[in-house]
C-alpha cells in the first residue's frame, strides 16, 4: 500500500482519530465578509508552516499525549466488542442540513476561492445515485493566498439521509497528518483509509470513510448504517471515483 512516511516529530503531527475531528473545525474561519477569506492578522505561523506536509501511519502508543493514546485504544476496543464506536449526539449535529445551512457559501464563490480545484462528484447507481447538492462550507484559509484549503459539501438523499464530502488540501495548508495504525482497515487506490461506523446514545448511526492521498485528505460521512446493506461498497466506489481525479 502506498503509505506515506513522515519524518516530522510527533509533536508537529495531527493525529486523525475516529472520535475526534482533528481536521479544521466545521465552523468556518471567515470574517463577516463571506466573499473573501481573510488573512489572519497578528497570528504567528503554525509550527508546520515551513515544513513539508505529509501523511504518516503511527501506532497509538507513539501519539504525543497519553490522552490521545487512551482515546484510540478505546475506539479500537469498541470496534472489536460491538462493531461500532459510541459518540455523543451533539458531536454529529452538523450532519443535519438545517443545522449547517446558515453557514453555506454560494458554490461559485467557493470554487473561485479555494487553494485546489474541487473534485467532481460522479454519478453512481444505487443509493448514492440520487444525491441532491444542498450547500458548501469552506474553512481553513491559507496564510499566503487567503484562499480556503478545506471545503465540506453536503448532499441529501432519499429517506432524509445526508452525505458529507470533505476535502482538505493539506499540501497548501502545510499540515502533516497521522493515521493511527490500529484504525487503518481499508485502502483507496493504495492509499490508507479508515472505515468506521458510529452510533449515538439517541440511536442515530453514521458511517465514515477517511483516506489520505499525497495531495488531499478526504472524508465521506453518511447518515445510516452502511455495512451489510450495500452502501459500504458504494462509499468505496465513490471514494475511488474521487481519488481517480487526482491521477
Amino acid at each position: 500500500m502506498k503509505y506515506l512516511k513522515s519524518i516530522f516529530p510527533l509533536s508537529n503531527i495531527i493525529f486523525v482519530t475516529i472520535i475526534s475531528f482533528s481536521l479544521p473545525a466545521l465552523a468556518d474561519d471567515r470574517s463577516d465578509n463571506p466573499l473573501k477569506p481573510p488573512i489572519p492578522e497578528n497570528k504567528p505561523p503554525h509550527p508546520n508552516f515551513n515544513k513539508p506536509p505529509g501523511i504518516s501511519i503511527q501506532p497509538a502508543h507513539k501519539a504525543n499525549s497519553n490522552k490521545i493514546t487512551e482515546r484510540i485504544n478505546d475506539v479500537v476496543k469498541q470496534n472489536k466488542e460491538q462493531g461500532f464506536i459510541t459518540v455523543k449526539d451533539h458531536y454529529m449535529s452538523f450532519m443535519s442540513i438545517e443545522n449547517v445551512k446558515p453557514g453555506f457559501v454560494p458554490i461559485d464563490t467557493v470554487k473561485d476561492n479555494v487553494t485546489s480545484p474541487l473534485t467532481v462528484l460522479p454519478n453512481l447507481k444505487g443509493r448514492l445515485g440520487n444525491l441532491s447538492f444542498e450547500g458548501a462550507i469552506p474553512s481553513h484559509p491559507d496564510m499566503v493566498s487567503s484562499k480556503w484549503a478545506q471545503v465540506k459539501r453536503f448532499y441529501s438523499l432519499p429517506g432524509k439521509a445526508t452525505l458529507m464530502l470533505s476535502e482538505f488540501d493539506f499540501v497548501t495548508a502545510r499540515v502533516s497528518t497521522t493515521f493511527p495504525e490500529e484504525l487503518v482497515n481499508s485502502e483507496i487506490m493504495g492509499f490508507p483509509a479508515m472505515f468506521t461506523t458510529m452510533k449515538t446514545p439517541g440511536g442515530n448511526v453514521y458511517t465514515r470513510l477517511i483516506w489520505g492521498s499525497d495531495k488531499k485528505l478526504y472524508q465521506l460521512l453518511l447518515t445510516g448504517h452502511a455495512r451489510g446493506n450495500g452502501a459500504e461498497n458504494e462509499l468505496i466506489k465513490l471514494a475511488i471515483k474521487i481519488q481517480e481525479q487526482e491521477q
